[in-house]
C-alpha cells in the first residue's frame, strides 16, 4: 500500500506569490464557476436577497461583494438578476394588496404566493 501524499491530507499548505513571497493556503478552495454563479444569480432574481443567494451557494457574502466589486460583467449580471428579483417583490406585494382591499384575507403562516 502506498503511503498518502502528505500535502492532500493537510489543511493548508505552502505556496508562493508572483513575486516569490511564501504564503499559506487552504487546500480545497472553492472556485466560482458559471455553474455557481448560475446558482446564484438565480436565487438573487428569486429572492432579491444577496444574503440568501450567498448562503444557498455556500460563499460568504464579503467574498461574492468582493467579486462584485472586481468584475464589472458580474455585476451587470447581478444588477440584472436583483431588477427582475425587486420587480417580483413589488407584483407580490401589489397583488397581496389588492387581495386583502377586495376581501380576502391572507394566510399570514403561508409565504407569499409567486
Amino acid at each position: 500500500m502506498s503511503k498518502p501524499n502528505e500535502a492532500s491530507e493537510r489543511p493548508e499548505h505552502m505556496a508562493y506569490t508572483r513575486d516569490h513571497i511564501p504564503q499559506i493556503q487552504r487546500n480545497g478552495r472553492k472556485k466560482w464557476t458559471p455553474a455557481v454563479e448560475a446558482q446564484f444569480l438565480d436565487v438573487l432574481s428569486t429572492t432579491c436577497n444577496a444574503t440568501r443567494a450567498c448562503a444557498e451557494i455556500g460563499w460568504d457574502h464579503s467574498a461574492v461583494y468582493a467579486r462584485r466589486r472586481k468584475s464589472p460583467e458580474f455585476a451587470a449580471r447581478w444588477q440584472k438578476a436583483w431588477a427582475a428579483g425587486y420587480e417580483r417583490v413589488e407584483q407580490l406585494l401589489l397583488r397581496n394588496a389588492i387581495e386583502t382591499l377586495e376581501g380576502w384575507e391572507p394566510d399570514r403562516t403561508l409565504p407569499m404566493r409567486a
